[in-house]
């Protein structure tokens, strides 16, 4: 399996949603004489030269797509190649429709993977991202007292990532039962978790180290019980359809079903 140079590309919602283009709006700046005068920072160079490549993806998006048919094309090892981040959950039918054709059209065989988190414990994660509260700490901020509400759950960039119930609808109306995986962020990283992930890739590779942590959360705050409950019913729908669909086994790995209301 090859992923290319980039964690996450940040391709498809950026090509399609106007609200995710700033991932890439430093492409205005990497030519100018900022970037030539910090050409010798290695770190900030190579973040210049990656974003210089992911704007020019969605410049022009055939780029994109040539760029992964020649990663398995030039490595004969190469089978599997792939591209994944939180944000493609926010695209609709036709932008899924979009990506299949155009892989399709270069020979690929498309599988999607759709891993799931409590939607509460997801929301209050990505409020904790380090990469979020270095950059407060950078503006002088105090981030231990931090305000949040049930609108720090609800703005549309989160709920749109969070109603996996439309996530799963948009992407059935394009895929196959067989050419989607789901699964839960809760259970997923186990050894017999890994094998059906891998079977379902078609792909071999050695199970990871389970027992290392990896980007672990730079704040370790506890959401408040009221705040949680209160969150939870919000996206009542969403827990209620998820246990709909996948049984109550769900139940066991998370926690916000505790705090919905008029089961």
């Amino acid at each position: 399996m090859h992923l290319g140079f980039c964690k996450e590309y940040h391709f498809f919602d950026a090509l399609f949603l106007p609200a995710m283009r700033s991932y890439h709006d430093k492409r205005n700046s990497v030519d100018s004489n900022v970037y030539r005068e910090l050409i010798d920072k290695i770190a900030v160079r190579r973040a210049a030269d990656r974003s210089r490549k992911l704007a020019g993806f969605v410049q022009d998006p055939g780029r994109y797509f040539d760029y992964f048919d020649n990663l398995w094309a030039k490595n004969s090892s190469v089978t599997t190649v792939g591209d994944f981040t939180p944000s493609y959950s926010m695209l609709d039918h036709k932008m899924f429709d979009y990506a299949r054709s155009e892989l399709e059209r270069r020979g690929f065989s498309v599988k999607v993977l759709f891993i799931m988190r409590d939607p509460v414990e997801r929301i209050w994660s990505m409020r904790h991202q380090a990469a979020k509260v270095k950059r407060m700490l950078r503006d002088g901020q105090d981030v231990k007292n931090r305000h949040f509400s049930l609108e720090s759950f609800t703005y549309p960039d989160a709920e749109l990532r969070t109603r996996y119930e439309r996530t799963i609808l948009e992407l059935e109306q394009v895929f196959d039962t067989g050419e989607v995986y789901y699964d839960f962020y809760e259970r997923y990283m186990t050894n017999d978790r890994f094998t059906m992930l891998t079977d379902f890739l078609d792909v071999k590779c050695r199970p990871p180290d389970f027992g290392k942590i990896v980007n672990a959360s730079y704040m370790k705050d506890s959401i408040d019980p009221a705040l949680a409950a209160e969150a939870a019913n919000y996206y009542k729908s969403t827990y209620r359809f998820i246990e709909s669909r996948f049984g109550n086994d769900v139940r066991s790995f998370w926690s916000g079903y505790q705090y919905i209301t008029g089961e």
